[in-house]
């Protein structure tokens, strides 16, 4: 009969499913491919795509949070540079094979070789949203507001703390109240500069009312037996414009406290770093105090980066070099402009006349941080601002 399925096509069509199933984690050709960090990662993949169900099912209780129908892929960035422009980290696509839809998390070797980003966070992270995904209709899960999928993704993957102190260093001119402009931001959309009070407001659920209440709240978003707003006051009692007006409250608190009054004494000497009238030799000496005082301060890489550059200004190349050394080692997750401190050792190869090390760190550059803006060809793409993943449905 016309449209009856030949017993091929349905063969084709359960194999097409065992491949699937069969290859949950896809590693794709590599520039990377052998090197013994590339190595390690894909031999961790298995772990880390177990440690994200495992964090799922324990912060929401949901026994079903295995889906075979997300898959994870690796692969390079330079490769698709459209899509990893403004994906940044990860990238996210719903597919459908053989009418069934299926979630497809992308991870770029460059951020995870370079330690911009850690697998089992990023897989995590998007792991919480192709769950979202799948647990609800396409548009019912695009209407939910953007806070509350990364909310949700920051604080099951255990990224929150982290990403406060990059937004809060990334955007130190601004200050912290920059940070906290309302979950629902006016006049501009949602960006990558919000996931801190996205976090932040359900931090302060399990605050204020509790980790159970909060994983009361996410087990209901995640599976799609509430709004936002029906969760939130059935398990804490709280109605919307409560809530907002109080964790914006919460939020503004706590990043003030972990800004604690550092910024104003570092951003005189951000400036004189980019003041080529300034003498140099104070900058350099005022930002080591800096970095002597204040070790641990959020914005310490952005400090140490500075310093690099004025210590390579003043001829200290030496010295500049192990600053950028440091930078890429110590803080490689926190740096705002990582590739800046890549370009650093390019530079300072170049003043000490070292042509071998120049091209040698140039070559690192360009494998490494193909969106840069400091790289020679004229085809790089810029980056997105922030960091993160990316949701190709909107």
């Amino acid at each position: 009969m016309p449209g009856t399925p030949t017993l091929v096509t349905v063969l084709s069509m359960n194999l097409a499913w065992l491949v699937l199933l069969a290859l949950p984690i896809e590693f794709l050709p590599s520039k990377y491919d052998g090197m013994p960090r590339c190595e390690e990662i894909k031999a961790a993949a298995p772990a880390d795509r177990a440690a994200a169900v495992a964090a799922v099912r324990k912060c929401t209780g949901l026994d079903w949070a295995d889906r075979e129908e997300i898959r994870i892929r690796f692969q390079d960035a330079s490769s698709d540079p459209e899509a990893a422009k403004g994906a940044r980290m990860a990238l996210r696509r719903t597919e459908v094979l053989e009418g069934r839809e299926i979630v497809a998390i992308t991870l770029f070797w460059e951020y995870l070789m370079t330690g911009q980003a850690d697998a089992r966070e990023e897989i995590t992270h998007e792991y919480v949203h192709a769950v979202h995904r799948l647990n609800v209709p396409r548009e019912r899960y695009l209407a939910t507001p953007r806070w509350v999928r990364e909310g949700l993704a920051l604080h099951v993957a255990g990224q929150g703390p982290a990403r406060v102190r990059w937004i809060l260093q990334d955007r130190i001119e601004a200050g912290p109240d920059a940070l906290v402009d309302g979950l629902e931001p006016s006049g501009r959309g949602h960006d990558q500069r919000d996931y801190a009070e996205d976090w932040l407001a359900f931090r302060y659920i399990e605050e204020e009312h509790g980790a159970e209440r909060l994983r009361a709240v996410m087990r209901d978003l995640i599976a799609g037996r509430r709004d936002w707003q029906d969760a939130v006051r059935t398990h804490t009692g709280e109605d919307a414009e409560s809530f907002v007006g109080k964790a914006r409250s919460h939020a503004r608190g706590t990043v003030r406290a972990i800004e604690g009054g550092v910024r104003e004494e570092l951003l005189p000497w951000l400036s004189r770093a980019r003041d080529p009238a300034a003498d140099a030799g104070e900058t350099v000496t005022g930002l080591r105090e800096f970095l002597r005082r204040r070790p641990d301060a959020y914005c310490a890489p952005r400090a140490r980066l500075a310093l690099a550059e004025a210590e390579l200004a003043r001829g200290e190349v030496a010295a500049a070099r192990a600053g950028f050394l440091e930078l890429l080692s110590r803080y490689p997750e926190e740096v705002a402009d990582a590739d800046a401190a890549r370009f650093g050792l390019v530079r300072c190869a170049e003043a000490a006349g070292d042509s071998a090390a120049e091209a040698r760190e140039r070559a690192a550059l360009e494998r490494d941080y193909p969106l840069s803006r400091h790289r020679r060809d004229t085809g790089s793409v810029e980056p997105a601002a922030g960091r993160g993943g990316g949701d190709e449905e909107e």
